[in-house]
């Protein structure tokens, strides 16, 4: 409308008068994107919207309001929480996750099936990280280029996102950092940031919660106790920075064409990959239900875990599944160049024996691997079932 461009419009308000006079008994899809630097200039909106809404758009069905925003604590604090004008008005609310692995692979369809998964653990299903890739080069290349080198995409990447997602970053940097080595209880947490196990650690555990930078566990079929919780990154990304780029950041920045891979990333890369495989099949929970053939009678996952005592030995299975007919299974994930040898075998039988199994379900084990089982281990039938990486992407 050439009229609305040479208007002067002073206030929110004005312009939801505008959008009434254009409706005109059509349906009108309205976005405003960015929504925590609208507010941020001018809080007034919100109000503007919820009286607009109230008074005009609620019961007319030709509006379909959305507001989006990228930094979380805003849009859940302003925008969904109690204390906004907003409150109760909302017809749903969305979560913009990353994609699931069998579309993201899709960013590099000529690469193989492990090459794939390398870049979907470092960078996870985020389509802006993954489609910088240049799908011609190697893993190592793009690493070296993206990460390791003075100009990077990646390099200031977690500087950006915690600076614009929190207002103190220092101490969530070093928490990142603890947590990128292994996962860890609140009181090793506590310990190794020298902080009171108190509120402050409980603000921060929360805080990056909220923004699913980490996760809490508990061993499967334990109660949620502050003595059985442990924490560990949930995103991709944020482990290899912390992994990788933080520690060797002045390095890096110094560098404009070296090539650093092979120094920084190559003699850890596989050891890296063990648990991140161990994160990459948890996520992925929905698929390994659907190649078991188990989706209808799937009731909950976790992990399991004891510690080691003077009275019994310490475990960790990677993937426990409960089923609603009585059956659970017990998961390891393998990351190897080859196949799996004979000693997964004895490997699952001893996890088998210690779980405590308090549902006193019926127990199938299975492994999930980067490229299958030997024949011997094959030929055992020691393994109820072997579950193939390219499965899962496909």
């Amino acid at each position: 409308n050439p009229l609305i461009a040479k208007a002067r419009i002073d206030n929110w308000q004005d312009v939801f008068e505008i959008i009434d006079l254009e409706i005109k008994n059509k349906k009108l899809v309205i976005v405003l994107d960015e929504f925590q630097w609208i507010a941020g200039r001018d809080f007034s909106v919100v109000s503007s919207i919820q009286e607009h809404w109230d008074n005009h758009w609620k019961n007319s069905g030709e509006i379909f309001f959305v507001l989006c925003g990228s930094i979380v604590s805003f849009m859940e604090k302003k925008v969904l929480s109690e204390k906004s004008p907003l409150y109760g008005r909302r017809t749903a609310s969305l979560l913009l996750e990353p994609m699931p692995v069998n579309e993201a692979k899709l960013f590099f369809p000529r690469k193989i099936v492990r090459e794939q998964t390398e870049f979907l653990m470092a960078f996870g299903g985020i389509p802006s990280y993954l489609e910088i890739v240049e799908s011609s080069k190697s893993f190592a290349q793009n690493i070296n280029k993206l990460a390791l080198t003075k100009n990077g995409y990646f390099v200031n990447e977690v500087d950006f996102i915690l600076r614009e997602q929190l207002k103190n970053p220092k101490r969530y940097y070093l928490l990142l950092k603890k947590l990128s080595k292994k996962p860890m209880s609140r009181e090793e947490l506590a310990h190794e940031l020298k902080i009171s196990n108190s509120g402050a650690l409980d603000l921060y555990l929360k805080t990056l919660e909220g923004l699913h930078l980490i996760k809490q566990f508990v061993p499967f079929g334990k109660n949620e106790t502050v003595k059985t919780q442990q924490y560990a990154i949930w995103d991709e990304f944020l482990r290899f920075y912390f992994t990788f780029i933080f520690p060797n950041k002045e390095l890096i920045e110094m560098n404009r064409d070296d090539w650093l891979y092979d120094r920084l990333i190559a003699p850890l890369w596989d050891v890296y990959c063990g648990y991140s495989f161990e994160l990459f099949c948890r996520k992925n929970i929905k698929e390994i239900n659907k190649i078991l053939g188990i989706e209808k009678v799937f009731k909950r996952s976790g992990i399991y875990w004891q510690k080691k005592t003077e009275r019994r030995e310490g475990v960790q299975i990677d993937i426990v599944i409960e089923r609603t007919d009585k059956v659970t299974h017990l998961i390891e994930s393998k990351w190897s160049s080859g196949t799996v040898g004979a000693s997964i075998v004895e490997e699952m039988e001893r996890k088998k024996q210690l779980y405590p199994n308090p549902q006193k379900h019926t127990i199938k084990t299975a492994i999930i691997t980067t490229h299958g089982i030997t024949k011997q281990v094959s030929d055992s039938h020691a393994i109820d079932d072997v579950i193939i990486l390219k499965d899962i992407l496909s």
